[in-house]
C-alpha cells in the first residue's frame, strides 16, 4: 500500500517531468532551427558585400588600367618629355643610323659580336683616351 500510495503521489511529478523534457528538447530544436536560419541569413550579408566589395575592386583595376595605358602611351611620354625636360623631336642630323654590311650579316656571327661591332662602330669617331700596356723595369741597384 505504501508502494500504491508513493506512486500515485509521484505518478503526477513524473508526467509533468516528462512533459518539460519533452517541452525542452521542443524548444532546443526550435532554437537550433532560428540559430541556423540566422547563420545562414548573416553568411548570406557577408556573401553580398565581399560580392558588392569584388566589383568595386574590379571597377578599380579597370580604371587603374586604363591610367596605366594612358601614362604609358608615347604621347603622354611625349608631352612629360617636352613639359618636365624641355626635350624636343630630333632634327635629322641628330639621327644616327646604324648599319652594317651585308657580308656580315650573311656569315651569321653571334649576337655578342654583332653587339660589339655596333658598340665599336657607334664610339669610333669619338675622341676618347685608351690606355696603352707599357712595360718597365728597376733594376736592383743604386747608381752614385
Amino acid at each position: 500500500m505504501k508502494f500504491r500510495a508513493f506512486h500515485r503521489q509521484y505518478a503526477r511529478l513524473v508526467t509533468i517531468g516528462k512533459t518539460v523534457g519533452i517541452l525542452l528538447i521542443v524548444i532546443m530544436l526550435a532554437s537550433a532551427f532560428v540559430l541556423e536560419r540566422y547563420y545562414i541569413a548573416r553568411v548570406a550579408v557577408d556573401n553580398g558585400k565581399l560580392h558588392d566589395e569584388v566589383e568595386l575592386l574590379q571597377k578599380n583595376r579597370d580604371y587603374l588600367q586604363s591610367k596605366v595605358s594612358h601614362l604609358e602611351s608615347l604621347e603622354q611620354i611625349g608631352a612629360v618629355a617636352k613639359e618636365k625636360f624641355g626635350l624636343t623631336t630630333p632634327r635629322p642630323d641628330q639621327i644616327v643610323w646604324l648599319s652594317l654590311p651585308k657580308e656580315e650579316y650573311d656569315s651569321n656571327p653571334a649576337i655578342v659580336e654583332r653587339t660589339l661591332h655596333h658598340l665599336e662602330h657607334l664610339y669610333s669617331e669619338l675622341p676618347i683616351p685608351f690606355f696603352v700596356r707599357s712595360e718597365s723595369r728597376a733594376s736592383g741597384r743604386s747608381s752614385k
